[in-house]
């Protein structure tokens, strides 16, 4: 969102909606021309998914959480924490390697639960739990060292953001001029 100022000023006819959580996959139905989605390529949907960024997910918790409740040793003692999670959504479903270094999941629901990045920021950093976020949104906080990572070697969240659009409109010039300022 800070950077659309600049793209429109560059293209003063265009208009940007954006919406948060929540946005229908029927893209032609709601009038989309363009969804930004952090989300695996979907083959079966039908639509063209150009990747954007890499976008890995990371645990992340207060140091203060942490010496309150403990650091946990695997993905298992995570049952034993206040978990901070989406509301409802595929995101609750987290990746990690097993003992083998095998793929596991497992499915969380968090004592708190929000629809919102910046919510569930703000809960982890009022100590209250663990939460998987995206680098982007905890950087800052794990380079201060307000915020510690969980599990690091175990978490395998790599989710790439994407720009999805509908074959029919992709090679229209408005989403053509956005998805290169994009990149």
């Amino acid at each position: 969102a800070p950077h659309l100022p600049a793209f429109l000023k560059q293209f003063l006819h265009l208009t940007i909606e954006l919406k948060g959580n929540g946005v229908p996959n029927d893209m032609i139905g709601w009038g989309f021309d363009l969804l930004i989605r952090i989300s695996p390529q979907n083959d079966h949907d039908h639509l063209v998914y150009t990747e954007l960024a890499p976008n890995s997910r990371r645990l992340v918790a207060t140091p203060k959480y942490l010496a309150e409740k403990g650091m946990p040793k695997n993905p298992n003692d995570l049952a034993r924490h206040q978990l901070i999670t989406q509301s409802a959504t595929s995101s609750n479903f987290w990746h990690f390697k097993d003992d083998d270094g095998k793929p596991s999941t497992i499915r969380v629901r968090g004592n708190i639960m929000a629809d919102n990045g910046d919510a569930i920021i703000r809960a982890i950093m009022n100590d209250g739990g663990i939460a998987m976020l995206p680098n982007y949104m905890t950087a800052d906080y794990h380079r201060d060292e307000s915020l510690t990572t969980v599990l690091d070697q175990l978490v395998m969240e790599d989710q790439p953001l994407h720009a999805v659009t509908v074959p029919s409109r992709h090679s229209i010039l408005k989403i053509d001029a956005f998805l290169a300022y994009l990149r």
